[in-house]
This record gives structure tokens, sequence and C-alpha cells, in this order.
């Protein structure tokens, strides 16, 4: 197992990126003063070879279809997206194995995400589960040789800028070897408590580098984006964005999963999907709390006081 705090390692390493550390509490003072933190070995390293497997085997699998989605070759435009680069997305990933459910779920990636969301609340009339978490996407990012840096951005950048606090966080499961040579993420720490726009894109970016089983945290203010790769073997992540309960995710799962998907789901992970009500945001026909009925119409059509209603 490759270990980020060897000598090799540190060798590698910008000093503008904090330490790897076990620590929760030095992992959120990380995310408060960076705007990143990472946690060291946050599964087994037979899950990340299992992930990594699933994933390169679904991805290959895409572009024999002629479904893939392509990029890297730089800015493209909305018509043009997608349909050409070394680089490859995987959407939807809850979709396309168990070993993704399973992760999406883990347990000490959305603690620290809850306490992050849930330290902002304040006063007599904090709602009821503040630290609700929403999954908004999960997708695969393969990152090949030949690509162009991707373009800077935040992952929060659809609320205002001055919104001074997290709505989102991105936790990067490294699923190889990040280098700065195999395209890791760039990143520019402390970028997060800028004070406008110009600020921000004045920040240096560094490549994220720590080895496969790590899992970045990113606040969603933090400035970031793709790094380019020279190198034969690809790189290979997950990205499992996660935002605040009362907002709208980038995956419509009430549309998107699949039966056979949803009925795999613990109760966790459908909470975490949506099928939850949370202080009368997403409810069914006045039910504002609690996990929600499945994958079927569930709300009242129309009645008749002369007529009896059909039995649920």
């Amino acid at each position: 197992m490759v270990d980020r705090n060897s000598e090799r390692w540190k060798s590698r390493l910008p000093n503008a990126l904090p330490p790897i550390s076990n620590s929760d509490q030095q992992a959120q003072s990380h995310l408060r003063e960076y705007g990143l933190a990472f946690l060291p070995d946050a599964v087994d390293q037979s899950v990340v070879r299992e992930a990594r497997a699933r994933l390169l085997d679904q991805a290959a699998a895409e572009r024999r279809a002629g479904i893939a989605v392509l990029e890297g070759h730089g800015r493209q435009s909305p018509a043009e997206y997608g349909k050409s680069g070394p680089n490859q997305r995987v959407w939807g990933l809850i979709n396309k194995g168990e070993v993704f459910r399973r992760i999406a779920a883990h347990a000490r990636v959305l603690s620290l995400i809850s306490e992050e969301f849930t330290r902002d609340y304040t006063g007599p009339d904090v709602p009821v589960e503040t630290s609700d978490v929403l999954l908004s996407s999960s997708t695969g990012n393969i990152v090949g040789k030949g690509s162009l840096p991707g373009r800077r951005h935040f992952d929060q950048r659809n609320a205002p800028f001055k919104t001074p606090y997290a709505m989102t966080f991105n936790a990067v499961w490294m699923l190889t070897d990040f280098t700065a040579e195999n395209g890791a993420t760039l990143v520019a720490p402390g970028s997060h408590l800028a004070t406008d726009p110009d600020a921000a894109y004045a920040s240096a970016v560094v490549p994220a580098v720590a080895p496969a089983g790590t899992v970045m945290l990113m606040d969603g203010r933090l400035l970031h984006a793709t790094g380019s790769s020279q190198c034969d073997e690809p790189r290979v992540g997950v990205l499992n964005y996660y935002c605040r309960p009362f907002m709208r995710a980038q995956e419509n799962y009430c549309l998107s999963l699949r039966p056979e998907a949803y009925a795999a789901c613990s109760d966790e992970l459908k909470a975490l999907l949506g099928f939850k009500a949370w202080n009368t945001f997403g409810g069914v026909d006045g039910r504002h709390h609690g996990l929600l009925p499945g994958m079927r119409p569930s709300s009242l059509g129309e009645l008749s006081a002369n007529e009896k209603p059909a039995p649920p």
C-alpha cells in the first residue's frame, strides 16, 4: 500500500496542501482552513480494487455501446460536450454497481459533512434533522493520456458567491494513486474563503496528490479543476457530490433510479437519494417527515365524495 506520508510522497507534496490525518477533528479543521481534507485508507484496498474494476468495466461497456461521455480536449460547446476526448465520465453510478452504493453511504464521510452542515444552524428555532445530507450525484471520472487541464470552477457556483458557508461537498474517492503526472485534481487551497471571484481565480492551484484509497473532501466553494495526464495508465476516481437537504440535486433519482437499484438500497441510502421528506420539503400529500413510499405513484389523484376511493 502506498503511504502518502512516506518520504517518497512527501517529496511530491506542494506545501499548500493539508497533511493527511486520521483524526476527524483535524479533518474538520482542514476543511475550514484549506477548504479540503484528506482521509487516508477510507476503505480496505479490496474495496478500492472492486470499485476500480467495476468502474473501468462499465466505462468500457459504455464506449462499446457508443454512449460514453468523453471530454478532456479543453472547453467544449454544449453541442460538442461528451463526444470526444481522452477522459471519460460515467454518470449515475448508483445504478451501476453495489460497491458504488456502499461507498456513497460511507459513515465517516457522511458524519464529517453532516457536522459541517449542522454547525451553521444556531438559535432556539433550529430545524429538526439539520444534519441530513442529500447525494446530489455520483459519477466516475477517468483521466486518460493526453488530457488538457479542465476548466477551473466551484461546485457551488449556482449559489451566490458570497454565501458564507458550504452548501455542497465533494468526496473524491481515489481508486488509483493521484499524482501530478496522471492528472490529479488541481485545487486552490483556501480559495473557499475568498471575498470575490477575482480573488479566488487569482489563487494558485496545486495537484492534490495522494495514494489509492484516500478520500479527498472538498468544500463546494473551493476552486478546482481536473488535471492533465501524460501517463499510459488512467487516473480513476469516483466523485460523490453531496448537498444540503433543502437543495435540488444534480441527479433526479426519482426518475433515474432503476427499480432493482432502489430495491437494493438501504433506508439510509434511500434518504440520501431524496426518498425522505425533510422539514416540509419533498413531502407527499402533507407527509413531511420520514421515508416516503417507494418507486410508485404515491400521491392522491382525483376523488369524488360520491365514490369510494380505491385502497392504497
